[in-house]
């Protein structure tokens, strides 16, 4: 008789397997038996984790046979690990099983998907003060879909933008089951100069999913060979009233990609730039291409007022372009005819009536119905609300409100609401443009 009590030995698992998947919620665990030294009957103890460090227990159980249903449901579309021990009568234990990973996931499986939503566009890295030093680091970004599971995330850089046989950038990036967006900081600051086209791959178990980024990641050249040539008059000048005025922009040398050059003014207030954007190629580099900039109208009687025309920073994968910008332009837009103290608030100024429509009443009475802009050259407000208290004489008000939303600091604001007027004798949409004889009390929200 042996009067020391073993504990059993260790029992392994048996099912489900580890990696297995399951589509019930409360599964069936299963052990492969043990022999007690003893030869006396054992328990098995189940223990379900929701962390591979078995640090965040979920559900246990314990069974006389080699087997346990799960007596609580599990969650749905999670990662699980689970372990088995035999005790003895005694209540010797013995180790525990190496634990087994289970995929807990109901509904039909589906291939996971991911869309690497940045560098949307050829983008420089940004410069990063860090412990470190300072550091070359841009931000991945990315949605990913797994209707099954937690699914895994990796990050690869590639010369081109095809083909998955890329450059590891990180691993074991883990995201929730569903879809979920995430981002990655990458320190770039060991590339060499190039381009760097990124994709993404998402996986679990069953299936995987893999895209590029739109855009890339560009190291510049330390030198950058190219250059934007600007060809612009002297004395260029719109006007409030529409008037326009062009130059012209190409490329010092060819690129190797295209390249495109973003068009914008220092105050959209006074110009605009057309079109938006101007695109190179290695074909058309030294062509000429013309930017139109069309004066614009506001409502505040202030004079003449110069604004700059700007000519980048450039969008490509060449290293020699990116991020390069064309001299600014000068521009001065024309005053027209504007009114002061068209409201009662001096900032506050309403103009450029409009008409929405109009309607003959009868022999001796037309219906206009209008709408106004706004120009704001004080401080951002809410909201204002304005109401129309004059009116050139024989002009009839019968709705005389216009609602307005935020308006910024030098920003024009339009309204989809209207006030609608009566009178005697047709009047031109060029005359209630002008405006003249209208005064507006303003109500300001802060």
């Amino acid at each position: 008789m042996n009067a020391t009590n073993d504990a059993p030995p260790a029992p392994t698992i048996k099912n489900p397997g580890n990696g297995a998947w399951t589509a019930t919620q409360q599964p069936s665990l299963e052990a492969n038996p043990v022999s007690d030294p003893e030869g006396e009957a054992v328990r098995y103890q189940f223990e379900v984790y929701k962390d591979a460090g078995l640090m965040h227990k979920v559900a246990d159980g314990t069974s006389n046979n080699t087997g346990l249903i799960m007596p609580i449901v599990l969650l749905d579309k999670a990662t699980h690990w689970w372990r088995v021990r035999a005790v003895d009568l005694h209540n010797a234990g013995s180790a525990w099983s190496l634990p087994a990973v289970l995929y807990v996931s109901t509904a039909p499986y589906q291939d996971p998907t991911i869309a690497l939503t940045e560098p949307a566009i050829p983008m420089l890295p940004e410069v990063v003060n860090t412990p470190a030093g300072h550091r070359k680091q841009v931000t991945l970004r990315w949605e990913g879909t797994d209707p099954n599971i937690e699914p895994t995330v990796a990050l690869y850089w590639s010369a081109t933008n095809s083909g998955f046989a890329g450059n590891l950038i990180v691993d074991g990036l883990r995201q929730n089951a569903g879809t979920q967006s995430g981002s990655y900081v990458w320190d770039v600051s060991n590339l060499a100069p190039g381009a760097y086209h990124v994709y993404a791959v998402i996986y679990d178990t069953k299936g995987v999913g893999k895209a590029y980024a739109p855009g890339a990641v560009v190291i510049p050249s330390a030198q950058q060979a190219g250059s934007i040539v600007v060809t612009a008059g002297n004395n260029l000048r719109t006007s409030e009233n529409g008037r326009t005025t062009a130059f012209n922009i190409r490329l010092g040398k060819a690129p190797k990609d295209k390249v495109v050059i973003p068009l914008s003014t220092s105050s959209a207030r006074e110009g605009v730039a057309t079109p938006a954007d101007l695109t190179f190629t290695p074909q058309n580099w030294a062509v000429n291409q013309a930017v139109t900039v069309t004066g614009q109208n506001d409502c505040a009687p202030d004079g003449s007022k110069a604004y700059q025309v700007f000519s980048g920073k450039a969008q490509s994968v060449d290293p020699d372009y990116i991020g390069l910008s064309g001299r600014s332009v000068n521009v001065v837009n024309t005053d027209n005819i504007d009114f002061s103290a068209t409201t009662s608030n001096r900032n506050l100024h309403i103009c450029g009536l409009s008409k929405i429509s109009e309607r003959k009443v009868d022999a001796r009475t037309w219906e206009y119905t209008l709408r106004a802009e706004l120009t704001n050259s004080g401080h951002a407000v809410s909201g204002i609300t304005a109401q129309l208290r004059q009116l050139p004489f024989g002009i009839q008000m019968l709705d005389n409100t216009l609602v307005f939303g935020a308006v910024g600091q030098g920003d024009i604001a339009k309204t989809n609401d209207t006030v609608i007027l009566r009178t005697r004798i047709p009047i031109s949409a060029a005359i209630f443009k002008l405006g003249i004889g209208f005064k507006w009390d303003i109500v300001v929200q802060p």
